[in-house]
C-alpha cells in the first residue's frame, strides 16, 4: 500500500514547522496502522497539490502498489492545474 500526502501546508516530521504549516503526519498513521496488520506499506514524500505531479505519483505507486491511498485536500491546501 502507497500512500502520497499532498498538501502545501505539510512540512515532514522532524521540521520546524512556520506559521501556516502542520507536520504530515495522517500519512505516517496510516502507514503504521497498514503495517499492524501486515500490510507492506510506505508513504511517498509529499507532493505539492498541483494535479500534474500528483497523477503521475500515483501512476508511479501503483505499479508497485495493490493500494494507493491520497490523503490530499482536507486542509489549507489550494488546487493548481498546469496547463
Amino acid at each position: 500500500m502507497a500512500v502520497i500526502p499532498t498538501g502545501d501546508e505539510i512540512v515532514p516530521v522532524g521540521s520546524l514547522p512556520r506559521q501556516g504549516e502542520i507536520l504530515v503526519t495522517n500519512s505516517s498513521m496510516l502507514v503504521a496502522q497498514a503495517r499492524e496488520v501486515g500490510c507492506d506499506a510506505w508513504a511517498t514524500p509529499i507532493q505539492p497539490v498541483v494535479v500534474d505531479p500528483i497523477s503521475l505519483e500515483v501512476r508511479a505507486a501503483a505499479e508497485s502498489a495493490v493500494l494507493v491511498l491520497v490523503n490530499a485536500w482536507s486542509s489549507a491546501g489550494r488546487v493548481y492545474f498546469s496547463s
